[in-house]
């Protein structure tokens, strides 16, 4: 058993002694040394774009919703891009470090550029496994998802014209 202790330095000054003052009570905790169960995450739905027909090549967001039911993730996620017809991955969006604990169940976004001709292609969200290989989320249905990547959209800016002119 361990105490645990919320503490501050109303000076904020790292070169001076500090005379830390205690947030609250200390708490009486049980730190364990190694996770007791590995992690099990699984897709709780379909991953997916706001639109898959029309996807930004300029600035893609693929969300996911995942939910682990064993012991705290603490390692990468990524979603790899594709060919339709499979293969070696093209290139990748979101790489990140995600922390999910027991039970728990969060909204991941991938976001990035992909810079990738403008074409149909597949993605498909995969974590880092306790080797540090990349492995698929299951169920195998839900993290592959087919899209249309499309050039990023222009705008126009406000343009004055002179009536007269016509």
């Amino acid at each position: 058993m361990d105490y645990l202790s919320l503490l501050y330095d109303p000076e904020n000054n790292p070169t001076k002694s500090p005379a830390l003052i205690a947030l609250g009570n200390s708490q009486i905790v049980s730190v364990l040394p190694t996770p007791v169960t590995a992690p099990a995450h699984a897709l709780q739905s379909a991953v997916s774009f706001p639109n898959a027909t029309m996807v930004d090549k300029g600035g893609a967001t693929l969300t996911a919703l995942i939910k682990n039911t064993g012991g705290f993730y603490d390692k990468k996620l990524i979603a790899f891009i594709f060919e339709t017809t499979g293969g070696s991955s093209l290139t990748y969006i979101g790489y990140q470090t995600a922390y999910i604990d027991q039970n728990e169940t969060k909204t991941i976004n991938f976001t990035g550029e992909i810079n990738l001709v403008p074409k149909n292609y597949k993605i498909a969200v995969y974590y880092q496994n306790a080797s540090n290989a990349w492995t698929a989320l299951t169920p195998s249905n839900y993290p592959q998802l087919n899209f249309t990547l499309i050039d990023s959209p222009t705008t126009l800016e406000n343009i004055v014209v002179d009536k007269d002119v016509f």
